[in-house]
């Protein structure tokens, strides 16, 4: 895969890695800490269908966008979601966590875009969706951290 149609970003979290799992997979919760998917509607399950509602920038108008959820294993999550013709464009977008010493917690999030349409989007907006990775991966470690 070309690696400028990749955008990854990492982020520690001061909380042990089940805490943070629970937070990340609780759909429901996101528009009480995440400023980026200020919302989800569905189940966090394998091939289901949910509905994100994010907003790139505060003030932004939201967009609200059907999503599917390719798995849901032990501290990996993994969706997808594009334009309706997914050979034109498609983002296939994980999240992991791991370990890294005691009570931290590495969060690895990533989205590898295809379709004809890929290079000019990423081109265009890869910038914006990098920092918006950024907010949410700095909104989640606010909440874990939290106590």
């Amino acid at each position: 895969m070309n690696e400028s149609l990749r955008i990854t970003t990492q982020i520690d979290i001061e909380a042990p890695i089940d805490g943070v799992w629970e937070t990340l997979t609780d759909l429901d919760g996101y528009e009480h800490w995440n400023p980026y998917l200020v919302k989800i509607e569905g189940q966090c399950s394998a091939d289901e269908i949910i509905t994100v509602h994010s907003v790139s920038e505060p003030g932004a108008e939201r967009m609200v966008l059907p999503v599917l959820i390719r798995s849901v294993e032990p501290y990996k999550m993994r969706w997808e979601g594009g334009l309706p013709d997914r050979e034109q464009f498609c983002g296939d977008h994980w999240f992991e966590l791991s370990d890294e010493k005691e009570g931290v917690t590495r969060l690895n999030q990533y989205e590898a875009f295809t379709g004809t349409l890929a290079k000019n989007i990423i081109t265009a907006h890869g910038a914006a969706i990098e920092a918006n990775f950024g907010r949410f991966n700095a909104a989640l470690k606010i909440y874990c951290e939290r106590d």
